[in-house]
This record gives structure tokens, sequence and C-alpha cells, in this order.
């Protein structure tokens, strides 16, 4: 339906094929170009030498396999009746079917623009950090140049989390409030409408804040479009939608298969590209219990789509909560909590503070086309070294310790858990709770926090304070015989008092393991997978036994606050008090949260 201009050899698709106008839109956009310089996995390079590949070419991978879907869907009875309607609802009706495979593409191309450097090691956490130093200094504001709408785009975006996550906020304000951005698009690709193309990306977000009552118009101009939609519209609207953003869309099977290819964990992994055209071409469009118009697979792709979800179990397994990506993921955002809370000793070193109003600026959708360039990891490890000796002596010790490891590669931080069968040995040799039970309150308070970024911070401080009291009751009632351990686990517990972080982490990261994926079983009849198959059952019940949450020491420190004692027991006691602090912490976190969220607080 469209004509392709231009093929791009991909190690992972095959041939991705671009248009003239895609072409022009690639080659003149800072803000497309500057994602081949923001890895995909964030810093999971640092453990996985080859996982290099880049946010720009999974968008060019995302955009491909969209078309994929697309023509898919167009073979269903269901979707070709209501195309019609679909047109007139986007004001694409003289651009017919191919306008709207069009618009899904770039909107594909575009959907992670609004990523930070470093990918998701900072999303759902820096927007926070950066208004909560605002609010703390209001002087900063005009040290950093920001007008009052973009201090009021950061506070939404600080209370947004609950609606979308930061880079689809941000993703947002880019393709709303950037001239730069908006120019190019309209020049490169002039028959494109924005309106469609947020329409694809961000329809849940503007049905939820219609929700909600949210009347920040100024900011979120398209609510009051969004609003004269009928019901049935959003609804054709959302199955567009739902190629990019869904259960099992385009994004997800182009990230696992990249992600897979280049970190070497295919091996053993049941999922390839023949498998992912199988489901594609296993697709129905039908109507629910409830009339809904939905997107299921036939049963015939059971067996591609249980690999589908071993794939993923091993990513997140194997990949992205490794415990030394989960190390090097809290150290990047130890790192900018320390940054941003030392921010007003900082602004005299003239690199750190463009990066900080760079920062704000691109949050905001603000920035424009030569300074996002500079929001590329590469950069940010260049001025983090350039400003090594200034960082060092603001941060001090632990901003030292994050530094080195961050930049050399010298991760001090050691894990008092890695496996699976090391967390649950010391987990029901202490705690009274079981390993599933356990994970499950860790699961929840890693949701919450992804949506109210300070939850961990409350935990951390809650884990300070019992891991101190644990290792003082362990003194107390004789748990530790060498003397010298004794004294080490004194000296210990006085140093965690004073700098917890420099010799304490903890670690975790956001997961979404499971996934939700409709089979036609049967006389069209409507189930989960997960009803069907006892394989996927059996992947959700391993994830729930695996370790959510890290917790690392300082091996250096540890090793000059104890002389001569018995490595062994210090380690065993350390990782018993570690646990049961842990579960207690966690504990009490989840009680505050339920109780604070028991009158809620105004809309934001």
């Amino acid at each position: 339906m469209l004509r392709f201009v231009k093929q791009v050899r991909d190690p992972v698709l095959g041939w991705i094929r671009l248009t003239e106008g895609e072409v022009r839109l690639i080659d003149c956009c800072a803000f497309i170009q500057r994602l081949r310089y923001v890895m995909q996995l964030g810093l999971a390079h640092l453990v996985y030498p080859t996982a290099k590949h880049t946010r720009f070419d999974h968008c060019l991978g995302v955009m491909h396999l969209a078309t994929k879907m697309f023509q898919s869907l167009l073979d269903q009875p269901v979707f070709r009746q209501n195309m019609s309607k679909l047109l007139d609802v986007l004001g694409l009706r003289d651009q017919k079917i191919s306008g709207l495979l069009q618009h899904v593409r770039v909107a594909a191309l575009l959907h992670d623009v609004g990523h930070y450097p470093f990918s998701h090691s900072l999303d759902n956490f820096l927007a926070p950090l950066l208004y909560e130093a605002l609010v703390r200094d209001p002087e900063l504001q005009a040290d950093l140049k920001l007008t009052n709408d973009s201090v009021e785009v950061l506070r939404i975006l600080s209370y947004g989390l609950t609606v979308a996550k930061e880079h689809e906020w941000i993703t947002y304000f880019l393709l709303t409030r950037n001239s730069d951005l908006i120019r190019c698009i309209s020049e490169s690709m002039p028959e494109l409408d924005l309106n469609v193309i947020k329409d694809i990306l961000f329809i849940d977000m503007f049905s939820r804040l219609c929700k909600v009552n949210f009347k920040k118009v100024n900011y979120v101009p398209d609510l009051e479009r969004v609003e004269k939609y009928a019901r049935d519209d959003v609804v054709l609207i959302r199955l567009v939608s739902s190629i990019i953003s869904s259960s099992l869309d385009t994004d997800r099977i182009d990230y696992m298969l990249r992600d897979l290819y280049f970190t070497g964990a295919s091996v053993s992994t049941n999922i390839t590209l023949s498998d992912v055209e199988r489901i594609l071409s296993n697709i129905y469009v039908t109507q629910d219990k409830d009339g809904q118009v939905v997107v299921v697979f036939d049963e015939k792709a059971r067996v591609c789509l249980e690999g589908f979800v071993i794939a993923r179990y091993n990513l997140y397994k194997w990949v992205y909560l490794h415990h030394k990506v989960t190390l090097m993921t809290t150290l990047m955002r130890q790192l900018y909590t320390l940054l941003l809370s030392n921010v007003r000793m900082l602004l005299d070193e003239p690199l750190v503070k463009k990066h900080i109003e760079d920062l704000a600026l691109f949050s905001t959708g603000v920035i424009d086309c030569k300074r996002v360039l500079e929001l590329t990891d590469s950069y940010v490890y260049t001025m983090l070294s350039i400003c090594y000796d200034k960082l060092v002596k603001v941060l001090g010790k632990t901003g030292q310790y994050v530094l080195d490891s961050l930049l050399y590669r010298r991760p001090c931080f050691k894990s008092l858990w890695k496996r699976d069968f090391e967390f649950e040995n010391v987990l029901n040799s202490t705690a009274a709770t079981e390993p599933s039970v356990f994970n499950k309150k860790v699961g929840i308070l890693i949701y919450e926090s992804s949506k109210t970024p300070s939850i961990m911070f409350s935990l951390q401080e809650a884990f300070k304070t019992r891991l101190i009291n644990e290792i003082m009751l362990a003194l107390r009632t004789g748990l530790v015989s060498d003397e010298a351990t004794r004294r080490c686990l004194e000296r210990l517990a006085e140093y965690i008092d004073r700098e917890f972080t420099s010799i304490i982490m903890l670690g975790y990261a956001c997961f979404e393991p499971d996934v939700s994926i409709a089979i036609a079983s049967g006389s069209e009849n409507i189930v989960d997978l997960m009803e069907l198959s006892p394989l996927v059952k059996a992947v959700r019940e391993a994830w729930e036994r695996s370790p959510k949450l890290f917790v690392y020491v300082n091996s250096e420190e540890l090793k000059s606050l104890c002389e001569n004692c018995d490595e062994k027991e210090l380690l065993e006691t350390l990782r018993r008090c570690a646990i049961l602090a842990l579960e207690s912490a966690v504990r009490d976190v989840i009680h505050a949260h339920m109780k604070a969220h028991a009158h809620p607080h105004p809309k934001a």
C-alpha cells in the first residue's frame, strides 16, 4: 500500500523498508537521531558486552513489525468492516487505508523519543527528583532558566505516573510543545496529522485523564478533542493503538527478539522470527462477550505464544533482573539522587548545570534540536569523566564509589544473594514468610513505586533502621560466636547509621513479567492463555519464587571494617539480618502506603 524507496539491513528482522517521507523525517530529525546514542538496555552492556543496540534500532524494528501486524488485521472481516468508520473518526478518509498505515508506522517510529539517557534506568524516577529539587530550592528555577510552565509540567509529570509512564508523558510533551520536532515532522511529511499520531500512541492515557477529571488543558490540549469521541470511536482507535501498545504488541515483540539476540540470551529460548510470523498470521479481530472489538490469537499459534512467554521470562530473569544489571541501574539512580540533592553546590560546574537544565527542558518537551543531542549515554559518561574531581568532592564517599563503578566498571558492591536457591535458602531458614508470598509483597511495592517513586526511598529508610536493629539483636542474643566477628558487626552497625549508602544498597528493577494473551479457543470462546497452558502457569510460578530485591554490600568498606574475623559467619549473619530487616521493612511500607491511600489526595 505504500511506496518504499530505501531498505535497511537489520540482523534481527531482515530488511526494513522505508518510504521517501520516512527517510526525510529520520535524516532531518535530531530527536530521532538522538536515539542512535541511547542504549536500548541502559546499563546492561556492562554485564552483557554486546548489548549495545539502541533505541533507534528498536524504533525501526517496531515500525517494521507494526506494518506486518496492520496487514494481518486487514485480513480480518471485522477490522475491514469498521475501517470506513475508523477513517472518518481519525479524519483520514481522503488518505484511505494507506494513510492510516503511514500514521501507524510514524507513531511506531516516534514512540520512544521521550526516553532519558540510559533508557528505563531513569524512567519513572528522574522527573519527581527534578521537581522535588525545585520545591526544596525555589531559587533553582531561575538558576536553571525554567519558565513557570516548565515547572508546572514537571509537577504534572511527577504526579501523573499513575496515568502513564514517564517516557510516555515526555514523548507526549515533545509532540505537543516542541516547535522544532513539530516543524520537522510537518516539513518532512506534510500529509501527516499529528493528532492521529497522538491518538494512536496515547488514547489510553487520554482516557485515563478524562476519567480522573484532569483539567490542565493548557498542557494536554488533546483532551478537549478526545472528549468528543463516542465510546465506540475510542474502541476503534484502541484497536489500532494495540498494534504498538498492548499485552502482545510490536513494541514487546521487537525488544524481545532484539534483546535476546544482542545479549546472547536467545540460547535455550524458544522464540524466533518465524515464531513471530506465525503469531502475527494468526491474529483474530472479534467481539468479546461485552460487544467490544478485541484482538485475539488463534489457538493454532499456541505453541509459539508459549515460546513467547518463556522467552519473556528468561529475558526478565537473566537480563533485566540480573543481579549485576540491577546493581548498575541502582548505582545510576543513586548518582542522580546525589546530583539533584546537591545541585546547589554543583551550579558552578558548567557541564553539570547545563546537563540538569537539559534534563528539565527535555522532560517538559521544550528542549531545542541542538541541545537534545547532548542527552545521550556517551555524553553523560563524558561529562562525569570531565567533572569527576568536582563530583567526588561534592558527592562524598558514596559518590566516588558510584562513579568508579559506572565509569570503570569496578563495582565493589556485591549481592548477598544471586541465585534463586541462595535467596530461598536464607528466606526459608530465617523469615516466617514463604518465598512466593514475600515476593508478591515486594512485587506490589515495586509496581506502586513506578507510580510513586518515593515509596522506594521510604523502603530504604525503613530497611536501614530495621537492619541496624537486627544486627544488634543478633549480637545481644549470642547468635555470633566469634569475638572478632562480633566487633566487626558492632562497627558495621555504627557505620550503617552514619553512611548507609556507602556500604549498603538496596537494588530493584521495575518489571512486567505477566502477559495476558487472549486465545480464540473452540467455537470462538475467548480465554486467557494462562487458563489453557500448564506451561505458562509454570512460568508464572517460577517467576513468583525469584528474588525481586537485592541487598548489595560494599566489599571494600566491609574489608576495612573487619579484620581477622570469620568471613563466612559474618556474611551468613549479614544475610540473615538483611532478610529479616527486608521482611519487616516491606511490611511497614505497605502498611503505611495503604494507610496513606485510605484518604485519597486531591487530583493533580
